[in-house]
């Protein structure tokens, strides 16, 4: 540094994303105990999350419960939904309801998967169903090796060339610990005996859920999990993978090629890799103690996109005192969490032929609209369809570091013009606020001159580029009287700045809350700060 005396110290990795244990004190320098809306990039940043797009211009009639997809060998491929009483399936610009199948009751879920170019659905109390692109209609319960019927169950999947039901509902009567399967590559014939009673009598657990994975069918009950193995009737294998660890009701396990990761009462996320039960949510435990994830209304939900994991849960803020569904992100290359404020419930991921994975969210404050999450169509949030154009609004955005203490984390320092270095496409501005030995209710004060807060704007510069492209422009001359550029890209640039942001005042401590710019559609980037610091001798 210019200044004697001046030691500096600069974060530059920020992958250790979100972590919400109340012993700030201890936080690692890659991590922060506060952030919203913003992404960890691979090589260290922090950035503008990616917006959302509503996929249905007309909003549905209440919220959509259940997404599953139907796959067809000629490339046909649509997002179906319940909501209501209705099943809907996408016709390329909004929903469109079936019509044959029996309306399902208002507030249910449906599961579904598509099997030999139908897609099929159970709902449980009401009877099973199938689309094929075109047609929809029930199915029969007969159980006895004849076509055209599927059992009501509360959980579907398609698994060695079998469907497989959990939970099932057979002549009136419930069967909360029985699986069911299906003739091979033929799901509409079933017989009476191939039925397996998981864990029945024991603990008094039920199944939530069932789920292809490699090799094995996974069976979650609400307080145990366990994996089939075989081939046929003659060779089918249980496994007890946990007598401990099972899956909340009606939640959204996810197949990865990490491994299977789920959802567990008031644990949070798991991962069984194939092995071991691995528990991710430490970090996020304390959101769960003290109420900030809440069971209210919707169980936690599960998606997989991008080689990233995306979970759905119920968010108490208490700043605004209300509950809203908020997306917690996980990146298993870094094992960082971050934290999103899109208001989906129900996730699924649709995979079309030859075609990149886009997750759907269900949205709840946004009644009726299922939105595309983080696919890189837009940087701005867009729910609402009106006057013939998508009407967005901005992404309210924020990140805050940890505690810089340096070697001495009782000294007081003195602490320098800090700097950041941002990345923008867009002009904008930063607010970075400044924090002291722990306290996070108030910004910092000045130890000298007028008592104001230690607040500053940061203007982050986007590059608009000339006109000057191939074809177009002409060299000036050297008086730079005649011709109409220099020669430049004519795309807009992503820009580095360093900024000097002022100093830090006074104390053994330091943190920075930056917020996002308030504009719309200004996306930002930080990917280092500097603390330039001084210790003062201790008296």
């Amino acid at each position: 540094m210019s200044d004697t005396g001046y030691s500096l110290t600069t974060l530059e990795n920020f992958r250790g994303g979100l972590n919400y244990r109340t012993d700030a004190f201890n936080l690692d320098l890659n991590e922060s105990p506060d952030l919203m809306n913003v992404s960890v990039d691979p090589r260290g940043g922090i950035a503008l999350r990616v917006g959302v797009t509503t996929h249905n211009q007309t909003a549905l009639g209440s919220n959509v419960k259940g997404m599953w997809s139907l796959y067809k060998d000629d490339g046909t491929n649509k997002v179906l939904v319940n909501y209501g009483t209705s099943i809907a399936a996408h016709d390329g610009t909004d929903f469109t309801n079936l019509v044959g199948p029996t309306a399902r009751t208002d507030g249910s879920r449906v599961y579904g998967d598509t099997i030999n170019n139908r897609a099929y659905g159970v709902s449980f109390d009401q009877p099973s169903f199938y689309y094929d692109g075109s047609t929809a209609a029930d199915l029969g319960t007969t159980l006895d090796g004849t076509t055209g019927n599927f059992p009501q169950a509360k959980y579907v999947t398609h698994w060695n060339n079998f469907a497989w039901v959990g939970y099932t509902k057979e002549s009136g009567t419930n069967y909360p610990t029985r699986i069911r399967y299906s003739h091979a590559n033929l799901p509409e014939q079933w017989d009476d005996l191939d039925y397996i009673d998981i864990g029945k009598g024991e603990g008094g657990d039920y199944i939530t859920g069932v789920l292809g994975h490699n090799d094995r069918l996974m069976i979650f009950k609400s307080n145990s999990t366990y994996a089939l193995f075989g081939f046929d009737g003659d060779s089918f294998q249980l496994v007890t993978i946990s007598e401990t660890v099972g899956m909340t009701g009606e939640s959204s396990a996810v197949s990865t090629p990490y491994g299977v990761f789920f959802w567990n009462d008031r644990q949070g996320v798991y991962l069984y890799d194939g092995t071991n039960m691995i528990w991710l949510f430490e970090k996020l435990q304390p959101a769960i103690d003290d109420g900030r994830i809440s069971f209210n209304n919707n169980p936690p939900q599960l998606g997989w996109a991008n080689n990233k994991l995306y979970v759905s849960v119920d968010y108490f803020d208490g700043d605004a005192n209300t509950t809203k569904r908020h997306i917690y992100v996980y990146d298993p290359t870094m094992t960082a969490w971050v934290l999103w404020d899109i208001d989906a419930a129900a996730l699924h991921t649709h995979h079309a032929p030859d075609g990149q994975p886009i997750l759907y969210g269900a949205c709840v404050d946004n009644t009726g609209r299922v939105v595309s999450i983080d696919t890189g169509e837009t940087t701005a949030d867009r729910y609402t369809y009106t006057g013939g154009a998508y009407v967005s609004s901005n992404i309210a955005s924020r990140f805050q570091t940890s505690w810089v203490k340096t070697r001495n984390p009782i000294v007081r320092k003195r602490w320098g013009q800090m700097r950041l270095v941002t990345s923008a496409e867009q002009s904008g501005t930063l607010t970075v606020d400044v924090f002291h030995d722990y306290d996070t209710t108030v910004a910092a004060t000045r130890m000298s001159g007028p008592k104001e807060e230690l607040s500053y704007v940061v203007p982050i510069s986007g590059r608009q580029s000339s006109d000057s492209v191939w074809g177009t422009a002409t060299w000036q001359d050297s008086a730079g009287t005649t011709g109409d550029g220099v020669w430049a890209s004519g795309i807009v640039r992503q820009v580095t700045d360093i900024y000097k942001i002022g100093s830090g005042g006074t104390s053994s401590a330091i943190a920075l809350k930056i917020t996002g710019p308030t504009q719309e559609n200004v996306a930002w980037e930080v990917n280092a700060v500097s603390f330039p610091h001084k210790s003062r001798r201790m008296r």
